[in-house]
């Protein structure tokens, strides 16, 4: 199974995204803050809270 953010390459790609994958897409975006904060450390909260706004 190939992730959804390995497939929004353009702005176009996420506006074409069914409005019911978002949840998931999200998820994603989660996991990939969580282990780029943890390989390279920095600060955690503004981009998840970034996650959460958008």
């Amino acid at each position: 199974m190939s992730s959804l953010l390995e497939s929004i390459d353009t702005p176009l790609a996420l506006r074409k995204l069914d409005p019911s994958a978002l949840p998931e897409l999200a998820r994603e975006l989660r996991a990939f803050v969580l282990a780029s904060v943890a390989r390279t450390g920095g600060h955690l909260s503004s981009n998840l809270g970034t996650v959460e706004l958008t």
